[in-house]
């Protein structure tokens, strides 16, 4: 006695053929949307992968020259911390007139640079530059250049 009937076997082999027929349709089928979406409207899918390559090559390169670019203006900018501040005073308590004289510190975040200073008096306007190297000058500083280093410093 066989193990299967020659009906059954020609059912199952029936089977395998519809199955099998199937399985192409939808190999065609999938075949058919990959090629669409490898193909594209603007050219095929490794044209459109190696001009987006190209693109982000051209990007890094930009990236970089930017951050380049970038820590040579911080650089530059760095040099004048403090200079857009204008300190005004009086010189000389009781005499009459305003806050007339003024400091202008020219400094680095690091204090290196320069304090343009003026007296104002009533026959002439005094100038005076005091070069400043780490919040310390050389060459005496009055009470009003100690405090706008501090102020400065801050």
């Amino acid at each position: 006695m066989p193990i299967f009937e020659p009906a059954l076997i020609t059912y199952i082999i029936f089977a395998l053929i519809i199955l099998l027929g199937v399985s192409f349709i939808f190999i065609a089928h999938l075949y058919d949307r990959l090629k669409k979406i490898t193909a594209g409207s603007q050219g095929s899918f490794e044209e459109i992968i190696t001009e987006v390559q190209g693109k982000l090559t051209d990007y890094e390169t930009f990236k970089k020259h930017t951050q380049e670019a970038h820590l040579h203006l911080e650089n530059k900018t760095s040099l004048i911390k403090g200079s857009l501040d204008c300190f005004s005073f009086k010189a000389f308590d009781g005499l009459g007139g305003g806050k007339n004289s003024f400091i202008v510190p020219f400094l680095n975040e690091h204090g290196d640079g320069f304090l343009l200073s003026t007296i104002d008096t009533r026959e002439r306007v005094n100038i005076f530059a005091k070069s400043v190297e780490n919040w310390k000058s050389e060459r005496p500083l009055t009470d009003e250049e100690e405090q706008v280093l501090t102020n400065v410093k801050k």
